[in-house]
């Protein structure tokens, strides 16, 4: 069955005549092979895609002013490989946002963001997710948030306000942010079980700004985390913090 609701995608410029843009829309599914496509131009956008059974791929492309766009997907099917989910949101311009969440395992979720009010926030829940996103200029924040087992979550970010924060409970694990410059802050965290003996990974590079850093990895586990974080030019500011045993960590500060 299939759910498909109010719909209203970009419109267009052309012959150099401007016609009026109110973006908006809305589609809702609900089983089997399920596949959705937002494309919005400029103005108010906004999107919103919901979809909950088995298989699925969903994505939102934005361009232009007050941009925003959510999507969620629940998978409920018994086989891990038949609930493998794809979720891309873009967005360019003005007043970014941006909201994923998905549920069950092998799901994908990136957000490529490009300038002015930046935001992302990716939520995953299920074994062998990976979550990306990567953000370009302003006011910047990520997110992510992951729960399962064997995750990877990857964040880039170039300038301005900058902050991420990459949150895993899992176990081998890996997350992994590199920010270029302006105001900086990170801070990643693992949380590992006593069932698989964790073996997580934590990467931060900085390059230039008002840094900090922190790192946690906790284990109830055997530990065998590894913890780097290298941050280069001005305020500078780091801290790593491990339970388990075999651990490693390593900070690089210059200046």
């Amino acid at each position: 069955m299939k759910k498909l609701s109010t719909l209203t995608v970009a419109l267009f410029l052309s012959a150099g005549m401007a016609f009026a843009q109110s973006n908006d829309a809305t589609v809702d599914q609900d089983g089997t092979s399920l596949e959705a496509t937002i494309t919005q131009a400029g103005d108010s956008n906004y999107g919103l895609q919901t979809q909950r059974g088995f298989s699925a791929e969903v994505s939102i492309n934005q361009s232009g002013f007050s941009n925003s766009a959510t999507q969620e997907q629940t998978n409920r099917g018994l086989s891990q490989y038949a609930n493998a989910g794809l979720a891309t949101i873009e967005q360019v311009g003005d007043n970014n946002s941006a909201n994923q969440k998905q549920n069950r395992e092998y799901q994908s979720a990136e957000i490529v963001q490009d300038g002015l009010s930046n935001f992302s926030e990716q939520d995953q829940t299920g074994w062998s997710n990976k979550a990306t996103a990567l953000v370009d200029g302003n006011d910047n924040y990520t997110g992510q948030f992951q729960s399962g087992k064997s995750l990877v979550s990857y964040a880039e970010l170039e300038g301005y306000d900058n902050s991420v924060t990459q949150t895993q409970n899992s176990d081998y694990a890996n997350a992994n942010v590199e920010i270029s410059g302006d105001g900086n802050v990170a801070t990643q965290s693992q949380y590992g079980s006593a069932t698989f003996g964790n073996r997580n990974m934590l990467t931060l590079n900085v390059d230039g700004s008002n840094n900090e850093a922190v790192q946690y990895q906790m284990s109830e586990g055997v530990g065998n985390n590894v913890g780097i974080i290298s941050q280069f030019g001005d305020g500078n500011y780091a801290s790593q913090s491990q339970s388990g045993n075999g651990n490693s960590a390593t900070i690089t500060q210059s200046n």
